[in-house]
């Protein structure tokens, strides 16, 4: 399927406004003509031709857009292009249908025998011959502008009223059939066809948005342990728009219920979402810090993963409230005279707010953002945007992965390195910044570090029992075999929750989180952290 540019919904609304102007002039003006050089039976055809055109694309338009809505399964989206991909063609679908429609308007004025005006234009049921065809095509002209309208206002309006007023297509898609059937063209055998199949599609809409519904999966209620109800219950926030950026990878904007300011946050920060099944994710902010009214953050889907990302691809829709902590920042963005960001997948959100802020400040800075493919590589546009000269685009498909050892090789010393990506090019970029030690290295994982190396014995000293964890295993796993309530949280190392105390033994730090002083202090994070020797002593 080919990739289509998405249209600026503002742009078409103030297009088809202006075109309807320019009917309600000629109209006002001529009330009905025959156009030099074309006859009466060809603008007839015309009018025909476009309006069963015009609606078998709003149709497909809105059986389209409420497969999306309800839950489309990632696996038919994956054969059409992937769901990003089939968001932006029907944006052009329906954009399409708008301009069939409109020119099926401006030729219905040309005809003189059909005796549509001005006043038949906009006024229902004012034409003499088949008043209640003419009625709905005006009923479903309004319909069309509100749908334009908000949509070109969508980021504007109360999610509510965006919602309740796009999904009016559905009845303006019936109004459209009704007007279809009732028509003089209806009497015409070769669009017979063309409206019967229009008239079978709208049946299967609300059976395809029952069907959607029915197929997602139930969240399975979970009790947050007061550690998570205490921090993740700070701010209400709804999701007022969701986007497909890339294959496998979604958008969302959180905004204020009432509208309100939300709190500050700088590049690096992170939220914590409580998911209805209440389990804690955290994800980046990717947004601008100077736009106070709206958090964006990005998730990836990962079907392999412990079903936080499933949850919020299946589960989440636009108008839904969430919990969310307030911003955090444990990857802040340090002064330094030059940098390199190292971006990988979805560890772009991290990056891209920090580009943003050094951008224009006159100090030396490079991108480098890799992925296995520009399909499943997100904000790629916003990332250029930035600084074309200075952001390299690296896709694995197109030109392998990047050459890490050379690009830390050639860094200016001073140099902050920052890396967000999968464990395997934060592990790798660790080991060459550990052979530079004029550089400074700052990382943030969007994956548990990779868990693997020598089982070892954790003894907790207040439960009085021990556990033994395997070279696969993490210790928070292990620990909550024997003690059920022990707290845990992301999973990643960024949140904190699991934080235990070290009384005796050496770990070994994989988290995004702690200080250099907590680990002095002998502080631990369980869910990704493990042991260099063979024994741990916890106060657990």
């Amino acid at each position: 399927m080919p990739s289509w540019p998405a249209p600026s919904t503002r742009a078409i609304a103030v297009a088809s406004l202006a075109l309807f102007a320019v009917i309600a002039t000629l109209a006002a003006f001529v009330g009905g003509f025959d156009a030099p050089g074309l006859e009466p039976a060809a603008w007839r055809f015309v009018t025909c031709t476009s309006g069963s055109l015009a609606l078998g694309l709003l149709g497909l338009a809105t059986f389209g857009g409420i497969a999306l809505r309800g839950g489309l399964s990632d696996e038919v989206a994956r054969r059409f292009g992937g769901k990003a991909r089939l968001n932006k063609a029907h944006m052009v679908i329906a954009v399409f249908g708008v301009v069939l429609t409109l020119v099926h308007v401006t030729s219905a004025c040309a005809v003189a025998e059909l005796g549509i005006g001005w006043l038949q234009l906009f006024v229902p049921f004012t034409r003499v011959g088949g008043p209640l065809a003419q009625g709905l095509g005006v009923f479903a002209e309004y319909l069309l502008l509100a749908v334009l309208i908000t949509s070109a206002l969508r980021r504007r309006l109360p999610w509510k009223w965006w919602q309740r007023v796009h999904m009016l297509a559905v009845p303006l898609f019936g109004l459209a059939v009704a007007h279809t059937v009732l028509a003089e063209s209806w009497a015409t055998p070769m669009f017979t066809p063309a409206a019967m199949s229009a008239s079978a599609l709208l049946l299967t809409v609300p059976v395809l948005h029952w069907r959607a519904r029915r197929s997602l999966p139930r969240p399975v209620a979970a009790a947050p342990t007061p550690a998570q109800r205490a921090s993740t219950r700070q701010l209400s926030l709804l999701i007022s728009q969701m986007t497909w950026e890339a294959e496998g990878i979604m958008s969302l904007r959180l905004v204020a219920p009432n509208g309100v300011a939300l709190p500050p946050w700088s590049p690096g920060a992170h939220i914590e979402v409580a998911l209805p099944s209440g389990r804690v994710r955290n994800y980046s902010l990717y947004g601008d810090p100077r736009d106070r009214y709206c958090y964006r953050i990005a998730v990836l889907r990962q079907d392999a993963g412990q079903g936080g990302s499933q949850e919020m691809h299946e589960l989440l829709r636009v108008g839904r409230k969430l919990p969310v902590g307030l911003p955090r920042n444990a990857f802040p963005l340090r002064p330094a005279p030059s940098y390199l960001f190292l971006a990988g997948g979805i560890g772009i959100t991290a990056m891209l707010p920090m580009a943003r802020a050094i951008a224009g400040r006159g100090i030396p800075w490079r991108l480098i953002y890799s992925g296995r493919s520009r399909q499943r590589m997100a904000l790629i546009d916003a990332v250029l945007d930035v600084d074309r000269d200075r952001v390299r685009i690296l896709p694995e498909d197109e030109r392998g992965r990047p050459d890490l050892a050379t690009l830390i090789k050639v860094q200016l010393p001073g140099t902050a390195v920052y890396c967000c990506g999968p464990p395997s090019m934060v592990e790798r970029v660790t080991e060459l910044v550990g052979d530079r030690p004029d550089l400074s290295l700052h990382v943030e994982r969007f994956s548990p570090a990779l868990v693997d190396g020598e089982p070892f014995h954790v003894d907790l000293r207040r439960s009085g029992c021990s556990v033994k964890v395997g070279g696969q295993q993490s210790v928070l796993d292990a620990v909550r075999h024997v003690v059920p309530k022990v707290a845990g949280g992301c999973e990643q190392g960024i949140c904190g929750r699991c934080k235990a105390t070290v009384i005796s033994g050496v770990p070994d730090h994989r988290d995004s989180l702690l200080s250099a002083e907590e680990r002095e202090g002998g502080q631990m994070l369980l869910c990704v952290s493990r042991a260099r020797s063979e024994r741990l002593t916890l106060d657990l």
